[in-house]
């Protein structure tokens, strides 16, 4: 018998059972954390402690070796949850509704499907590439949904009602288009989803390929901003915006001019998108032309890059942290790329580069502020990351700012 990874365990010992499934959802690219029988976190964070680390989910399931997996859902696992109650105490038939909002004549998903303790079921599909809110009985009753921002409790951990178990043992597969459009707003405004320059990692995927500012053609352009799936028309048009003002440098260009390229990226997005007329498109996508301020592409990773074969900033050298210089570095070079000095940036992208918790690079921003070195030009939300400008150390923060 081989030797469990770190521990040096062997099969059948029942006191790795749970560490060795949590490693193995590690090894698939889904990050676990443990979480006591009542289903509360064991970890400081949460399940924003949730990792891929071998190395650490052994030290977390030596500590308890009954600990339950908790998965977070979203963008970080890549799933999103539907959670199918059976709760007889409270009326709650999950099962039952779910299979009612079923349109007539469509086959259900075979999806991965989990067992609950009381009877209820997981099903699991891909995440659609666009952020799924969490809701408990909105769409039916007993029918919850786990997204981003929350997590669900993974076979075959025990309860304190019963063990999770696996039904169906089948990848994820995409949501159903019925079932995406419940979850997701019907047409989401620019303003709110847009997450510019920080946030590229949450755009569509054929938008994350690396373009040339300068060779990237009109043909390209329009195949890289199609819609993939229903909901994300008002970011198609923005990132539209983005490949004619910047990558096609057209931004100078009359807008009346565009109208027959948005009609050519109306045509092809139609059968994908399916509503909304080309007058609401052409007047959607005048309303994104302002709010395009780079071109497609991974800028904060182009950024990332560049301050990373750079001398750092002689800003940094004031400072002994080694992240915190990095995270210094960033900022400058995001900057560099704005005229005023501008950039966005989210705590959870620069923590993905830096190895860092988002909260612990919220610190350091908000040091940073008090610092002079940035100050907050509009504070974030949800969907749109914080954008900040540069000062390095010439201005004095304003006082009414602060990150969020």
């Amino acid at each position: 018998m081989n030797a469990l990874p770190f521990c040096g365990c062997t099969e059948p010992d029942a006191a790795c059972q749970f560490l060795r499934h949590a490693l193995e959802y590690a090894r698939t690219g889904r990050p676990v954390f443990p979480c006591r029988p009542n289903k509360t976190p064991l970890t400081q964070h949460g399940f924003m402690d949730a990792t891929t680390d071998q190395g650490k989910i052994v030290d977390w399931w030596k500590k308890d070796h009954s600990a339950m997996i908790g998965m977070p859902t979203g963008k970080a696992s890549g799933i999103v949850a539907i959670d199918l109650d059976l709760d007889e105490s409270r009326g709650f038939d999950g099962i039952s509704a779910f299979a009612a909002l079923v349109p007539a004549g469509v086959i259900p998903v075979a999806t991965r499907t989990h067992r609950t303790p009381r009877g209820g079921r997981h099903l699991l599909f891909a995440w659609p590439g666009v952020p799924v809110k969490n809701s408990a009985g909105k769409i039916a009753p007993g029918v919850d949904v786990r997204g981003d921002g929350g997590y669900i409790i993974a076979p075959p951990s025990v309860s304190m009602t019963g063990q999770y178990s696996v039904e169906t043992d089948t990848p994820p597969q995409p949501l159903p288009k019925w079932l995406l459009a419940r979850l997701l707003p019907e047409d989401t405004p620019p303003s709110q989803t847009v997450t510019e320059i920080a946030e590229t990692t949450e755009t569509i995927e054929t938008s994350e390929a690396i373009l040339s500012a300068v060779s990237v053609t009109l043909e390209e352009v329009l195949r890289l901003t199609r819609p993939q799936r229903t909901g994300q028309r008002n970011r198609c048009l923005l990132d539209l915006a983005r490949g004619l003002r910047f990558n096609l440098k057209m931004a100078d260009t009359p807008l009346p001019d565009l109208k027959p390229i948005v009609r050519r990226w109306y045509a092809a997005a139609l059968p994908i998108i399916t509503t909304k007329d080309f007058d609401t498109t052409w007047a959607d996508f005048l309303h994104a032309w302002p709010l395009a301020r780079h071109g497609l592409g991974d800028v904060l990773t182009a950024a990332w890059h560049t301050c990373q074969s750079t001398d750092l900033p002689a800003e940094a050298m004031g400072y002994d942290s080694k992240p915190v210089r990095s995270l210094i570095a960033l900022c400058a070079s995001l900057a560099g790329q704005s005229p005023d000095g501008g950039f966005f940036l989210s705590t959870h992208a620069a923590g993905r580069l830096l190895g860092e918790h988002a909260a612990q690079v919220l610190r350091w921003l908000r040091m940073l502020a008090a610092d002079g070195l940035v100050e907050v030009v509009k504070i974030g939300t949800e969907r749109r990351a914080t954008r900040y400008r540069w000062t390095g150390g010439h201005a004095t923060p304003r006082r009414q700012e602060s990150a969020p």
